[in-house]
């Protein structure tokens, strides 16, 4: 019997790193009860969780940092609510069967490349997907109640034919293979939009929702922004790192609410005197200065 069978019953969070004795039938050995927090990290467990008995009362898993490959016919508590398995080996999501109130789920880091044919709970409000090895949203059944889908650093090359759920207000995209916004339907209630790091040329057209607080899409390829309007309650801009002219940006209509604009790294030929003229028309807008967000 080892050291782990031997935690008061009455425990409700536990955290655990490199434990080099650590295995699933340790895991098994745990008897909480009330246990309503578990985080595991960095113990380079190499297994499906088929075998794991979770604990009833689990509200709060996390499994950072280990080799688990498979969630196939896990068998998840009830009451879970954030289940996270940040940077293991997962390929795959079929035949998993999520906890019906799941809120928040969490796989960043794996090697998942595909999102058809899942059943996600319609409990989950937040799903996060970054690092993976996604190409396709297409006709992908989101959760109706979803509020943030982060995709960031995927291999996701279009968004036609992409249902979003009228519910979003995030989506990050950044770092993805994207050309084109056209026919992109976007959710009326949506507030942040994040295609940093794409392969789009042109916003000519292309609505985004008057719901919008924060758009980015800096280090693409854009060219052309024609007949583009800016939505009226946007509070943060970037379009630096592109292509863009003088000329090509001289229509937009910064709405009263912008606070930050990001315009350095495109094609203008005198910039600091777009910017000095920008910074005395607007001097409520901060232009070009970073504030690092670290959450």
């Amino acid at each position: 019997m080892s050291v782990y069978a031997d935690l008061p019953s009455s425990l409700q969070r536990l955290e655990l790193k490199g434990a080099r004795d650590f295995s699933i039938e340790r895991f098994n050995e745990l008897k909480l009860p009330n246990l309503k927090y578990l985080r595991l990290s960095e113990f380079n467990i190499e297994a499906s969780l088929e075998t794991v008995e979770l604990l009833p009362r689990l509200k709060t898993f996390l499994l950072l940092e280990n080799q688990i490959s498979s969630l196939a016919n896990a068998h998840f508590p009830d009451n879970l609510l954030r289940l996270d398995l940040y940077c293991n080996k997962i390929t795959s999501l079929e035949n998993v069967n999520f906890p019906s109130h799941l809120e928040e789920l969490l796989l960043r880091g794996n090697q998942i490349s595909s999102l058809a044919n899942i059943r996600f709970p319609d409990s989950l409000l937040r799903l996060l997907l970054d690092s993976n090895k996604i190409t396709l949203l297409e006709n992908i059944e989101f959760p109706p109640h979803l509020e943030a889908l982060c995709l960031l650093g995927n291999q996701i090359s279009s968004l036609a034919n992409v249902h979003f759920p009228d519910s979003l207000l995030g989506l990050a995209l950044d770092n993805n293979k994207i050309t084109s916004l056209e026919a992109v339907e976007f959710p009326l209630h949506l507030e942040e939009i994040f295609l940093l790091g794409n392969q789009i040329s042109s916003l000519t057209s292309i609505h985004f929702p008057d719901s919008s607080l924060r758009l980015e899409i800096g280090a693409n390829k854009l060219v052309s922004i024609d007949s583009f309007q800016l939505p009226p309650r946007l509070h943060s801009l970037d379009l630096s790192e592109n292509s863009l002219s003088k000329q090509a940006v001289q229509h937009l209509d910064f709405p009263d609410s912008l606070k930050t604009l990001y315009m350095y790294g495109n094609a203008f030929k005198n910039y600091d005197e777009w910017k000095e003229g920008i910074e005395l028309a607007y001097p409520e807008i901060d232009l070009d200065n970073w504030v690092w967000d670290c959450k």
